[in-house]
């Protein structure tokens, strides 16, 4: 199956086989609504009166991954406090996609989404580890088929070590409480 441009030129093409004395002739082509294609068509077995007919649904998915994300956000921060990166990318084909952070701190976001192409999308994190420093944050996307973008470019990001890291069980407790969480926040700024 060959797909041309209103010139000619081959956009894709994809090979669907019958089996080994198997011949499969499709008679109608109809793309659907998602932009893949049905075919329908008979095969005939090859010393034999044997008649097989066909309906085959085929998806056409473009390989093409999201463009490297922009990845925007502080290069200073506190530790306990909530800080907040920005991300955003195209995916050439227009699919919808997802996003992972990478915190520099053995942990990431998961993936978040899906979001539309170009939508500007933000994430959070909160360094809580006493293995503090500089860290390079970097996102990276994928596309709803799964086609991933290259990492983006790394934000330095440093948080020094401060005295409260020694009272992490009443942190942690103030964390569970959303209004607390928010006095928090504003005291740590």
């Amino acid at each position: 199956m060959i797909k041309t441009d209103a010139n000619g030129i081959v956009e894709w093409d994809t090979i669907i086989g019958g089996f080994e004395y198997n011949f499969i002739k499709f008679k109608s082509v109809h793309q659907t609504t998602d932009g893949g294609y049905i075919l329908g068509g008979d095969a005939e077995e090859i010393n034999s009166y044997a008649l097989d007919y066909y309906l085959m649904k085929i998806d056409i998915i473009d390989d093409t991954p999201p463009d490297k994300p922009e990845l925007d956000g502080p290069s200073y921060g506190k530790i306990y406090a909530k800080h907040t990166f920005t991300a955003s990318t195209t995916d050439p084909d227009g699919d919808d996609v997802y996003y992972i952070f990478d915190w520099s701190d053995d942990s990431d976001s998961e993936w978040l989404g899906p979001y539309h192409s170009g939508e500007r999308i933000t994430a959070s994190h909160r360094w809580t580890t006493f293995e503090l420093g500089d860290s390079l944050i970097r996102v990276r996307a994928k596309d709803i088929h799964g086609v991933m973008s290259e990492w983006s470019d790394p934000i330095e990001f440093t948080v020094p070590r401060n005295r409260i890291t020694n009272n992490m069980r009443l942190l942690r407790l103030l964390e569970r409480i959303p209004t607390l969480e928010k006095l928090l926040n504003l005291l740590i700024k």
